[in-house]
């Protein structure tokens, strides 16, 4: 590379280009007449030169609808040409001439000094304004309002005055003045004047128009479809020169925050209020129709709202924020600009909208804790049963330190033991985060079934609060007292909780749980007894038995009716049963009955009297469970109401199919994919209405309640069969005949179905082939197994491949025992170990030794390439018989014998796959193996045997021999042989 500092050539320039028109200056704007001229000016970027010999260049003008030439006049050597033309009599325009974008050299050339064509294109200049023999009536004057500013509402009046009378049209629109407020174009309206030279228009100002350095109005008048002429039907010519309207101002600047005051710093808590004012330097109203505006607090991490307060009509508006319990920042609250509307308005009494954006203050010292100190924790005394005079210690651990204010008493714990409320009386702690409790145990407490802790804690007339001087929070999750026992009663009830008030329906339960005092067990079918209306009834005892809680129902029958709610008769009836604890000490039976005056029952309507269920069964994918409901008398339906179904743990619904204006309706569900229920389905009641109506003949709405039916034995089984894993051969080599077999594990017991022709296979592709692994055992397990016979002729060196899914031809089928179809697929097990190879190796290439003379004792190598890696067993060599020409031995020489050895020229042709086709009868008791066992290839190597010095060598025969000398490279055998004398 050849280095060098360049030298300075900024002075070296490059111009390829031509002059090029820069602007065109037109005619001044103006009426011409008759015999006045028209003067364009074209200016061009650099100095041109003009040659009319043989044309003179022009411009393109249109008047009204004719094209009339201006002719270039002067300007040669300069970079401004003159064109011009004279208006002739003909000439008329009163909408402003146009010039065609181009100059015309009509036979003349325009070039630069260096001979180079100069661009002839431009941009037309606006010559809108040159007018051209018009005759109508011109604007002369406009009138403008006085200066000064003008607010919403009042008006903006124009007088524009033409140099003779003219007549204004209207029939199809009204003309207008447009005048650009601001950044919006606006229109004077054309009020009077027709039939005078002075047309009157007026603008009114709207709200939030605002123009502080002066309205503009712009020509021409707009006719908006009118029409404005003179009396001989000339039009009037719209156009003029806009008068200076700067000191026409519009409205009031809008206003803008100029100062904020925040809250004084401080530490705010709550019920506290956070108040900000906004300056806007001006009075500014406020709307709230549509909403209050609002200012974004950010406390802690929460968004809070500031809402508008006061302040409408003056310059100051204020916000407000009342502090929440649970609202905390203890680095300082931050405020959001802009201000939020909300839907309402911030304007000034112009009706400018307010600007809302600020900035910010500082507000990094008003500091809020409303977070009230919470109890994180209520530890227990040791579960274990306590008598008179113990004590039962408790440890309330709040959230922060609290502080104990009294005026007159002490907090305390409620505690519930057995049926009395007692009071475990506050200890120590104040200032501190742990406030403990005592209860010492009285003579008579009893409580088998465990103590409970009642939320919350009574202050007592006590105060607690944190630093701050919020209260705190007294109520807390009761820990679980279960084993905190007092004394040692037989069990009572403690409770008995009523079904949820309501008016219940024939078929619909009366659930009543009795909560004892400890564990009990029962035996036998004891009863609650019921008044319903004017008859007893019972609810029997279903469930509890082992725990200190029995449930009790009772269905509603038709034909109950109670309207003033049921009522409880005690004691318990043990109906021949018993109800003792874990000691054999027998309940006490009576309570105190609950208050049941909102359980009523209404069971006089149709009812349903029975439901049918689906067959006792397994039913699979696409089949039907059909109920069919029995009511007491014809039912008459609207809409699709449905009966609901729990499947496994999935809530499905058996729709309504038919049956209206019977006693007899039909639901149905069809099994999706995926269902399964193994141990019976259920129906809950009652009939979901689901939008629409199950009535009688006369209007009344049916009790959709109703007893569930048994359908333990209904069973479902929708969830195809998957593939949960694939067993292959083990890794290694196959050869021919040898078998390749897949074990196919399902998620179930499947069923296999074939054909006299075909059964489910798996796909196998072996190198480039693909080979059917077929089903061959199996059906009734969850095991399948697929097997493969290697054949002759497969080769794959890197592992077969098995395709990801088990293939069912026509007629063949893999289901599970409800008839659900397998799923087939699976993720393909890794094969790249199994590999076959049931292809002989075959000899590709024998080559010979070099050519020429060999003599006794030299070697002959002749090197066999195989088409593949070969092994050599056995203790006999391999060799190859060789067919030898027969050359005559000269011997002697001056009288002197002498031996000397055959010529004996070996050649390609010569080679042992020659010998081969000649002789048949090879064999030989070494073998030869490729890499693959089993594949063997035999070979014979002939022997050759010397004549005596000085006869003829003779014909080899198959009996002389070649010895075997070694092996050579991975997919040849190397033979050498030592001629023998």
């Amino acid at each position: 590379m050849l280095n060098f500092t360049p030298p300075d050539t900024s002075r070296i320039l490059i111009n390829v280009q031509g002059p090029t028109i820069t602007s065109v200056t037109p005619p001044p704007a103006a009426i011409y007449m008759t015999g006045q001229t028209l003067d364009f000016v074209v200016h061009f970027s650099d100095v041109v030169n003009v040659d009319t010999s043989s044309g003179t260049p022009r411009l393109q003008l249109t008047i009204g609808t004719v094209t009339r030439p201006a002719t270039y006049l002067r300007g040669t050597g300069t970079r401004d040409l003159t064109f011009r033309y004279t208006v002739a009599s003909s000439d008329f325009d009163n909408d402003g001439i146009t010039v065609a974008p181009v100059i015309d050299l009509n036979g003349g050339t325009i070039r630069d000094g260096n001979g180079r064509e100069a661009g002839l294109s431009f941009v037309p200049p606006d010559t809108r304004d040159v007018l051209v023999n018009v005759v109508g009536p011109v604007i002369t004057d406009i009138i403008l309002p006085s200066d000064g500013t003008y607010l919403a509402g009042q008006t903006l009046d124009f007088q524009v005055r033409f140099d003779q009378s003219v007549m204004v049209n209207t029939s199809a629109g009204r003309p207008g003045l447009q005048v650009r407020i601001g950044n919006a174009l606006r229109q004077a309206q054309y009020i009077s004047g027709s039939g005078s030279n002075t047309l009157f228009f007026r603008y009114t100002v709207q709200p939030g128009e605002f123009d502080d350095d002066g309205i503009e109005l712009i020509s021409p008048l707009l006719l908006n479809g009118s029409t404005i002429k003179d009396s001989a039907n000339n039009p009037a010519l719209l156009r003029f020169t806009p008068p200076d309207t700067r000191g026409i101002r519009i409205g009031q600047p809008a206003p803008s925050v100029v100062s904020i005051t925040p809250p004084a710093p401080g530490r705010y808590r709550a019920g506290q209020l956070l108040q900000f004012d906004f300056d806007f330097g001006q009075p500014v109203f406020v709307d709230t129709r549509g909403g209050t505006p609002q200012l974004q607090l950010t406390i802690g991490s929460t968004i809070r709202f500031a809402n508008y307060i006061s302040g409408s009509g003056t310059n100051v508006l204020r916000f407000r924020y009342v502090i929440q319990a649970g609202d905390r920042d203890e680095d300082g609250i931050s405020v959001s600009s802009p201000i939020l509307l909300n839907g309402g308005t911030i304007r000034n009494g112009a009706g400018s909208n307010a600007s809302l954006f600020f900035t910010p203050p500082n507000t990094s010292s008003v500091l809020v804790d409303g977070l009230a100190p919470t109890i994180v924790q209520v530890s227990v005394p040791t579960a274990g049963t306590y008598l008179t005079g113990q004590h039962l210690d408790f440890a309330v651990r709040f959230s922060e330190p609290v502080y104990l204010g009294s005026s007159g008493g002490l907090p305390r714990l409620q505690l519930l033991i057995g049926s009395s409320m007692r009071f475990a009386d506050y200890q120590s702690g104040s200032g501190s985060e742990v406030l403990t409790f005592r209860y010492t145990v009285q003579a008579g407490d009893l409580d088998t079934d465990g103590i409970t802790l009642v939320s919350p804690i009574q202050s007592n007339g006590a105060v607690l609060r944190d630093l701050a001087q919020n209260d705190a929070v007294l109520t807390f999750t009761s820990p679980d007292t279960s084993g905190i026992l007092v004394g040692l009663p037989n069990p009572s009830i403690v409770q008995v909780q009523p079904p949820t008030a309501g008016t219940y329906l024939a078929g619909q339960p009366l659930d009543f749980v009795i909560r004892f005092s400890k564990p009990v067990t029962v035996t036998g079918v004891p009863r609650l007894r019921l008044s319903v209306g004017s008859t007893m009834r019972f609810a029997s005892y279903v469930s509890g038995s082992g725990s200190d809680t029995l449930l009790f129902r009772y269905f509603v029958a038709a034909g109950d009716l109670d309207t003033d709610g049921i009522t409880l008769i005690s004691p318990l009836d043990l109906n021949g049963g018993s109800i003792r604890d874990n000691d054999g000490h027998s309940a006490l039976l009576d309570f105190n009955p609950p208050d049941t005056s909102g359980v009523r029952v209404d069971a006089t309507g149709p009812s349903i009297v029975s439901v049918t269920v689906p067959a006792n069964g397994t039913y699979h994918r696409g089949q039907n469970l059909d109920f069919r409901v029995s009511f007491n008398e014809p039912a008459f339906v609207t809409g699709t109401p449905r009966l609901s179904l729990t499947i496994g743990a999935r809530t499905v619904f058996a729709e309504y199919v038919s049956g209206s204006s019977t006693a007899t309706l039909l639901f149905r569900y069809t099994v999706q994919d995926g269902d399964r229920d193994a141990d019976g389905i259920t129906v809950s009641s009652p009939i979901d209405l689901n939008g629409g109506t199950i009535r009688s003949g006369s209007g009344s709405d049916a009790n959709p309640a109703f007893a569930p039916p048994d359908t333990s034995q209904v069973l479902v089984d929708g969830v195809a069969p998957q593939v949960m894993a694939v067993a292959i051969p083990k890794p290694g080599t196959y050869r021919t005949g040898q078998v390749l077999s897949f074990a196919v594990q399902f998620s179930e017991t499947v069923v296999v179905g074939t054909t006299a022709s075909n059964r489910p296979y798996l796909r196998l592709r072996i190198g480039r082939l693909l080979r059917n692994a077929e089903y061959v055992a199996g059906s009734g397990t969850n095991t399948l197994l697929f097997r493969y016979q290697v054949q002759e002729g497969d080769l794959d060196r890197d592992g077969i491949t098995l395709v990801a899914t088990v293939l069912r031809p026509p007629g063949t089928f893999i289901r599970d025992a409800a008839g659900n179809d397998a799923d087939t697929a699976f993720t393909s097990p890794d094969t790249s170990g199994i590999r076959v190879d049931a292809v002989a190796p075959t000899i590709v290439r024998v080559t010979p030794p070099a050519p020429g003379r060999y003599i006794t004792g030299q070697a002959l190598e002749i090197v066999v390439r195989f088409s593949e890696g070969v092994r050599l067993t056995g203790t006999a060599r391999p060799y190859i018989l060789l067919r030898v020409r027969q050359y005559p031995a000269t011997c002697g020489n001056g009288g002197t014998a002498q031996c000397c050895d055959p010529a004996l020229p070996l050649h390609r042709s010569d080679s042992g796959s020659r010998h081969q086709r000649d002789r048949n009868s090879f064999t030989d008791h070494s073998a030869r193996r490729d890499i693959a066992p089993g594949c063997r290839r035999e070979r014979r190597l002939a022997q050759l045997r010397a004549t005596g010095c000085g006869q003829r060598a003779g014909k080899l025969s198959n009996q002389e021999r070649w010895m075997s000398a070694g092996r050579g490279q991975e997919d040849q055998v190397v033979y050498s042989a030592l001629r023998r004398t």
